[in-house]
């Protein structure tokens, strides 16, 4: 089950709202409470709303570990919200710009082609099985030098001293 990037709670990737595309094209998902503060903060017309949104997001975003990209990301968000929210106290916000935004038809879904198939999950788990074998190989030749070089300290210990 994934988790959401900015609070870490469990989500269901079908039906998340992404955030942002990772680098090797792992979509970084939103819980719906994260994704509801981050749709006040730069929809909403109530500045109160939209400042307490903007105080929950920044106080999970100071308790989370994120990455470079996502606080980036997230910054810059509450950024352009806070201009909005200020341009809409002081009465200069053209609340045409927000449906125009609408009207371009975001992202929704992520596109078939950079979904994650079931073949590509079965090859995964097979390359993490033969790694795991891979190690659990080498953790017992690992083992066995150590035991080697023990016994051998202890021969010529014994060697030194007994003999």
């Amino acid at each position: 089950m994934e988790e959401c990037i900015i609070c870490s709670a469990p989500v269901d990737e079908e039906i998340a709202p992404v955030l942002e595309i990772g680098g090797y094209g792992n979509p970084k998902y939103l819980c719906a409470e994260c994704s509801s503060d981050l749709d006040t903060v730069t929809l909403d017309r109530d500045t109160d709303n939209i400042s307490s949104a903007m105080a929950r997001i920044t106080k999970k975003i100071g308790e989370a570990d994120l990455s470079e990209k996502t606080f980036a990301t997230v910054t810059s968000i509450l950024k352009a919200a806070a201009e909005r929210a200020k341009a809409i106290k002081n009465g200069t916000y053209d609340f045409a710009l927000d449906e125009a935004e609408d009207e371009d038809g975001g992202f929704d879904e992520i596109p078939e082609e950079l979904r994650e198939t079931e073949e590509d999950i079965e090859l995964d788990k097979r390359d993490e099985e033969k790694a795991e074998k891979f190690n659990q190989f080498f953790d017992y030749i690992s083992m066995g030098v150590v035991i080697g070089i023990v016994i051998f300290a202890v021969w010529k210990i014994l060697d030194i001293f007994v003999l």
